[in-house]
């Protein structure tokens, strides 16, 4: 026989009160790395930084702030892509993640970010490409700041082919060398 069921405690349970605590320093993180790219594209200066909700994660877009003089063809954006993992994307497919990245780094990141994102957007990036091991291309855009070379790469390939491989812990390129040698 069992009893009338309990009404849940006056805050939820403890797996709702988890899932919004997470949300609330989700959200929390996302507005000090709105304030912190949004003051360093100011800094900038002919920079401005739009926040874009309409996907399936909050992106930062980063134009010129004069419309005239924004390549239709170029752009910019910043995404959090996880627990302090920052991700700059240019456009032609480049992506320049940063790991690791805390409250006292993330002006520094910030900072490059656009910098790296205003010499794109002003057209002073230049596309090159190197082989990779295996022969075929690999993109890479080259950036000069402040006297040195940055190459922001493609973004790279998946390690795992399926949900599958991942939970097994057997990236996609162990799992063809391995069945490469047996042929």
């Amino acid at each position: 026989m069992t009893g009338p069921a309990r009404p849940s405690p006056p805050g939820g349970t403890w797996r709702q009160r988890r899932a919004r605590a997470r949300e609330e320093a989700r959200t929390a993180w996302w507005a000090r790395i709105v304030a912190a790219v949004s003051r360093a594209a100011q800094a900038a200066g002919g920079l401005s930084a739009v926040e874009d909700a309409s996907g399936d994660e909050p992106k930062l877009v980063l134009r010129l702030a004069h419309p005239e003089d924004d390549a239709e063809e170029r752009w910019a954006s910043t995404s959090n892509r996880g627990a302090g993992i920052l991700a700059l994307e240019l456009s032609g497919g480049f992506t320049e993640l940063e790991f690791e990245v805390d409250d006292d780094e993330l002006a520094e990141v910030a900072d490059r970010f656009v910098a790296l994102a205003a010499a794109h957007l002003h057209g002073r990036s230049r596309e090159g490409e190197e082989p990779r091991r295996d022969g075929s291309p690999r993109r890479f855009l080259e950036v000069v700041l402040d006297g040195e070379v940055h190459r922001v790469q493609e973004e790279p390939e998946p390690l795992f082919g399926s949900c599958a491989e991942a939970l097994l812990g057997l990236p996609l390129l162990l799992v063809r060398r391995l069945l490469g040698r047996r042929r």
